[in-house]
């Protein structure tokens, strides 16, 4: 299983719990660990991305082109290292 779809399996089991806010930007709880992440707009696109099944770091890449004005070389280097930092704190999970 890789990385992205490890969290979008946390995102649909609801051990990873997210709230967006007014400004696009939000919060994510991690249950298991007890830690909060504020997550800019990008990030909070991202986990909804997730959540609603985009599974690889290519489908995340991509959505993210389609939502922003940003090149598909920018997306997939952002994309990636959300996914690792993320990964690194729901690795037990």
């Amino acid at each position: 299983m890789t990385t992205t779809e490890h969290i979008s399996r946390l995102l649909q089991q609801q051990r990873l719990t997210h709230t967006k806010l007014a400004d696009q930007t939000g919060v994510l709880l991690l249950l298991d660990g007890l830690e909060v992440l504020s997550l800019n707009e990008t990030a909070m696109f991202l986990i909804e991305s997730m959540k609603a099944g985009a599974t690889t770091e290519a489908a995340l890449a991509e959505r993210l082109v389609r939502e922003f004005e940003v090149d598909v070389a920018t997306a997939a280097k952002d994309v990636a290292a959300f996914v690792a930092d993320l990964g690194s704190r729901v690795a037990t999970a």
